[in-house]
């Protein structure tokens, strides 16, 4: 599975709103492709389904741009990849029954179940003003290496050969 790049480019695009986008002063479109490295006509796209899904709100005028239509801090990263790519689908079969005639029969689908299940899960964990803050990267970094918020990681045991 892969994470296209309309998906990655609107959390790009959305950490500088949450960055830049503060005192109700809109972030214009040139100055996010700038810090994006993603062109604006790309972003104009991304931002007609960020506006949709009511993730963003665009003012017009000079001064023009956009601003987070919510807090950073209600905003969960799986909202902004679900407006860009729909809902998050490994395979037709997990969200649409219909698509598979194997369905209820196939041994596979309940991994698949779980791993969509799983991925929302990881998207919906943090927040936007998380990702913006950089905090994300700690916390990653403590789950993979099986820490927790209030349990420290224990050593391995080295297993005997």
């Amino acid at each position: 599975m892969k994470l296209n790049t309309r998906a990655r480019y609107a959390l790009r695009a959305m950490i500088q709103i949450a960055r830049n986008g503060g005192n109700g002063k809109p972030v214009n479109l040139n100055d996010i492709a700038s810090r994006t490295n993603v062109s604006r006509r790309y972003l104009e796209q991304l931002f007609i389904l960020l506006k949709s899904a009511s993730l963003v709100k665009g003012m017009s005028g000079k001064e023009g741009g956009y601003l987070l239509a919510k807090s950073p801090e209600s905003i969960r990263l799986g909202d902004i990849v679900e407006a860009t790519i729909g809902p998050i689908n490994i395979v037709h079969c997990v969200n649409d029954k219909d698509s598979c005639m194997q369905v209820e029969w196939c041994e596979c689908r309940p991994l698949y179940v779980m791993l969509n299940q799983r991925i929302r899960e990881a998207f919906n964990a943090f927040t936007l003003a998380e990702l913006a803050d950089g905090k994300i990267g700690q916390a990653v970094a403590k789950e993979l290496a099986g820490e927790t918020a209030n349990e420290p990681r224990r050593p391995r045991r080295k297993r005997s050969t």
